[in-house]
């Protein structure tokens, strides 16, 4: 049997049309794996501008921290704040005839040596008028504490009832230095 040359520049093309289908199947996996490092390095080099950026705004970031600690009231290391921040809560409380039956305070948080952080769960009652003036003084007299969640039901008349959760920031002072 003898092949002819047109049979011969048939196999020629079809060897190559496989060879050529071969290498793009095989290289898509590559090509695919090249396109996601690309991207990879894209928000990598976006990272890193935003990295800069926050190193040269180091000084001023720090400035503002030292500020806002001079701010925080500061407690010796050993002694228990709860008490404080319930008394504290409760004055307020009984200043605007909100009346307070339960307040729990719940483990103290720490974010590093920076500041700590404990919440008060309060149950409360009273008019829509006293809770108003109560959380407004509790926001502007009180700067280290912040009302993290807050429920209200209506109980009859003009008179609401809820739950709320306080959260105190402090710092403590005698860690070692």
């Amino acid at each position: 049997m003898k092949i002819t040359s047109r049979e011969l520049v048939l196999g020629w093309i079809t060897l190559v049309v496989v060879v050529l289908l071969l290498s793009v199947f095989l290289c898509r996996s590559q090509v695919d794996k090249w396109r996601k490092r690309r991207e990879s390095q894209s928000l990598v080099l976006v990272q890193i501008q935003k990295h800069e950026q926050l190193m040269q705004e180091g000084p001023e970031v720090e400035k503002q921290l030292a500020e806002m600690q001079k701010q925080l009231p500061q407690h010796p290391v050993e002694k228990d704040v709860t008490a404080d921040v319930l008394i504290k809560i409760g004055k307020l409380a009984k200043q605007y005839d909100v009346s307070m039956p339960r307040r729990d305070a719940g483990a103290e948080e720490s974010d590093g040596e920076l500041f700590f952080e404990l919440p008060i769960n309060c149950q409360w009652e009273g008019t829509d008028s006293a809770i108003t003036h109560f959380l407004f003084d509790l926001q502007a007299k009180s700067a280290m504490m912040d009302v993290k969640q807050f429920r209200i039901q209506y109980k009859g008349g003009s008179v609401w009832k809820g739950s709320l959760t306080v959260s105190s920031v402090y710092g403590r002072v005698g860690r070692g230095e």
